[in-house]
């Protein structure tokens, strides 16, 4: 299981996500405020580039998650989300940000929970965060 925690003083921006598949011993890992970076693990804690601090303006960062085992699938269930104004939170199917493989986004007024399982041959999610200011 993997949990996702986003936290932004000024405009509140938080996310509880659960990432389930084969669980085992947890790790901790960050969203990159610029650029990707990509995960195999089964179980963790994902944070926005500010950690366990509030995160700077004019992220634009993804992390692809990748199951650690053969014939696996991430599978993404949100507890609840709350964006700030022009900050948008992507969810794709597999590697990469292409808008092709787009499941899902969330904004400050479109932010209702879900579950998602990736249907891509990897078993991969990416999370993507693009705050805006």
């Amino acid at each position: 299981m993997i949990s996702l925690y986003f936290s932004r003083k000024a405009s509140v921006l938080f996310l509880a996500m659960m990432l389930a598949w084969t669980a085992s011993q947890a790790q901790n890992y960050t969203l990159p405020g610029s650029g990707s970076a990509s995960t195999s693990t089964c179980s963790g804690t994902l944070r926005d580039a500010g950690g366990a601090n509030d995160y700077g303006v004019n992220n634009s960062g993804y992390r692809t998650i990748r199951p650690n085992a053969n014939n696996r699938r991430i599978e993404l269930s949100f507890s609840g989300i709350s964006l700030a104004g022009n900050d948008t939170l992507f969810i794709y199917d597999g590697v990469g940000n292409s808008r092709s493989n787009l499941i899902r986004f969330y904004t400050a007024t479109n932010n209702s929970s879900g579950t998602f399982t990736s249907t891509d041959p990897s078993g991969a999610l990416t999370v993507e965060l693009k705050d805006n200011g």
